[in-house]
């Protein structure tokens, strides 16, 4: 196997386990919170655990497959913009028209087009103002599209002088943990958008540090930061994970995500268990999870508000949910279109 595929199957695995941390963090509001002795920890940090690693592992993935291309000249703005467009957007509009349509009927809210709008473009949080979307996805795909334009264009400032683009990234790290931790608000650059561009362009240095240090540099590199987790890990538990912690974003963003990802690519019975069926998988069909699994879990909570489900415990509910949604991005992942044919 070579190292692209090394690479790839092991973060596919990966993808698969974070994306149920935030399909169960989610489901805690609509059901409670059934097996919480062993679902503790989605429960309580599955929303901001996945944000941090899906931002960080798209820089990490954009910067292998772009970085050298953007550098010399050879993919232009729009072909890029259109292959991001025709990956992310067609599904996300689907489900941001019936997840408005199920808010509608369950909440009795009232959408105009001011609120619809900046969904339906994905230019809620970050580009005209600091919006919280209806649709939950939304804010993610709005920042990371955002991050996306940015990477472009610090690629480009920096063609003749890749070097220059290492500093450009760690500069976006250390804007986005100021947007993040004083709450700043700047056009396109609102405070919602700090952990997308802190961890995204985290990724994108976290990438070139991997590709720079050869297999010895990045063994060591993984284990200072798995030890440092280790170390970290065991100060928290004595002192309590928020005291401990501070800003809970921050550890996430800083040791958890690239640790995770290190570990995947480097510690070989990790991979392979992430290479198994299940996580690979899981993987396959994330992006399907992400997008279909609250307009799921409102269906169900609308049908639990008929009636439909008395009797039923909520974590008989919460494994059914779970099933459907699970059975529904795997039958999703079966169809195959290439949207990007509609946007040449």
């Amino acid at each position: 196997m070579n190292r692209t595929q090394k690479m790839f199957h092991s973060l596919t695995g990966l993808r698969g386990l974070f994306i149920l941390m935030i399909v169960i963090h989610h489901m805690e509001g609509y059901f409670g919170a059934p097996f919480s002795s062993y679902l503790h920890l989605p429960y309580r940090w599955g929303g901001v655990m996945g944000n941090s690693f899906f931002f960080m592992l798209s820089g990490f993935v954009i910067s292998y497959g772009y970085r050298e291309k953007i550098l010399q000249g050879q993919t232009a703005f729009g072909g890029f913009i259109r292959k991001r467009l025709a990956k992310i957007y067609p599904m996300y509009l689907i489900t941001d028209l019936v997840q408005a349509c199920f808010l509608v009927y369950e909440q009795g809210m009232i959408l105009n087009f001011r609120s619809i709008m900046p969904n339906v473009f994905m230019i809620t949080t970050g580009w005209v103002d600091d919006i919280y979307p209806y649709n939950v996805s939304c804010w993610f795909v709005s920042v990371l599209f955002l991050c996306y334009i940015l990477y472009y264009v610090l690629c480009r400032l920096s063609k003749g002088h890749p070097g220059r683009l290492l500093y450009f990234e760690i500069g976006m790290v250390l804007w986005g943990y100021l947007l993040l931790s004083r709450g700043w608000d700047f056009p396109f650059c609102y405070s919602h958008d700090g952990e997308g561009i802190l961890n995204f362009f985290g990724g994108c240095v976290l990438y070139e540090v991997y590709e720079k240090n050869g297999e010895r540099g990045n063994r060591r590199l993984t284990g200072l930061l798995s030890g440092s987790l280790a170390v970290f890990m065991f100060l928290a538990y004595q002192a309590g994970f928020e005291q401990f912690s501070g800003d809970s974003r921050l550890p996430f963003a800083f040791l958890v995500s690239p640790a995770a990802i290190l570990l995947a690519l480097e510690v070989r019975w990790i991979g392979n268990v992430l290479k198994s069926p299940l996580p690979a998988k899981l993987g396959q069909i994330s992006m399907n999870v992400f997008y279909w699994h609250m307009p799921i879990i409102v269906f169900f909570n609308i049908l639990a508000m008929k009636g439909c489900f008395d009797g039923i415990g909520n974590g008989a509910r919460f494994l059914a949910v779970l099933l459907l949604i699970l059975v529904w991005a795997a039958v999703l992942g079966k169809i195959r279109i290439d949207w990007g044919r509609y946007l040449q």
